[in-house]
């Protein structure tokens, strides 16, 4: 594979935060520590009408296009989110809530919910025609860096700087399941895979933190008490998770997991119906 820098995009005049391509990949849209938002015809090379934009008081730390294109949202330091039109690019709403800095952004399949995620440990959802806060999910301890959707729309991955990806039920406001430590220096990014793969009932998705490894997972979604083990694919080191999405008092995930690296996983259940933790154990020898 040959790469070869196709463009270098100067306006911005401080750190670049994040980028987002426009859904029919005309437009790149950046923000950063500037305070701004920069949009750029990239086959072109240049930045275009109405850019910058400039709207909030801190950092720009991260920005999402909806799945139609119609609608921008930007995430600030200054904990406040905007929902932009693409069309005038006029500010539909600033959504308020988060205590810190909004540092994650992600639509939904279907574009009606917005999540986010903050330095205030917490992750909102928000319904996108209302521009109310219909979630509050709370089980990280530590900043929540990335946020993303699974093909479902109803369930999210986040991880945070404490290391873990938890896994929400965004409509019933639970975890679903929490990887401890999935990186020991903090988790900077989780992505779903966006892959012919993805299912309504499998995915994968990845994340990537200080350690400087990127670490593949692979999601299915069963009812419970009908899970099985999945197969190995032929990277040993790729760890699959099994879950079921009717998580309840009564009615419990199932999980299962194969191996990372030589690490073996553990399942601590929690039968208050609060999700699962993993955490690693000894190391596991692989013939």
């Amino acid at each position: 594979m040959n790469l070869e820098v196709y463009s270098e995009l100067l306006g911005h005049r401080s750190d670049v935060n994040c980028c987002a391509w426009s859904p029919e990949n005309q437009t790149l849209c950046s923000c950063g520590g500037d305070k701004t938002l920069r949009l750029w015809n990239v086959h072109e090379k240049k930045e275009i009408h109405p850019s910058p934009i400039s709207a909030h008081r801190f950092y720009v730390n991260s920005v999402a296009y909806s799945p139609a294109g119609d609608i921008l949202a930007s995430g600030s330091s200054d904990t406040t989110i905007k929902m932009w039109s693409t069309t005038s690019w006029a500010v539909l709403a600033t959504l308020s809530g988060h205590n810190g800095a909004v540092r994650g952004l992600a639509f939904s399949p279907d574009g009606c919910l917005l999540a986010s995620s903050s330095d205030d440990t917490m992750v909102r959802v928000w319904d996108v025609g209302s521009h109310r806060c219909i979630a509050t999910l709370e089980k990280h301890t530590e900043s929540v860096t990335s946020v993303c959707f699974a093909p479902v729309g109803w369930l999210l991955v986040t991880g945070s700087s404490s290391g873990d990806v938890i896994l929400f039920d965004c409509f019933k406001k639970t975890s679903v399941a929490r990887i401890l430590r999935a990186d020991e220096l903090g988790v900077n990014t989780v992505q779903v895979s966006p892959s012919g793969e993805a299912t309504d009932s499998a995915f994968s998705f990845a994340c990537a933190g200080g350690d400087g490894i990127i670490r593949l997972w692979s999601v299915t979604l069963t009812p419970a008490g009908k899970s099985e083990c999945l197969e190995d694919r032929e990277e040993s080191s790729l760890p699959h998770l099994c879950l079921s999405p009717f998580c309840s008092q009564t009615v419990q995930c199932v999980l299962s997991i194969t191996f990372h690296g030589g690490k073996k996983f553990s399942l601590v259940r929690n039968m208050g119906g609060g999700g699962e933790e993993l955490t690693q154990t000894t190391p596991l020898s692989v013939n």
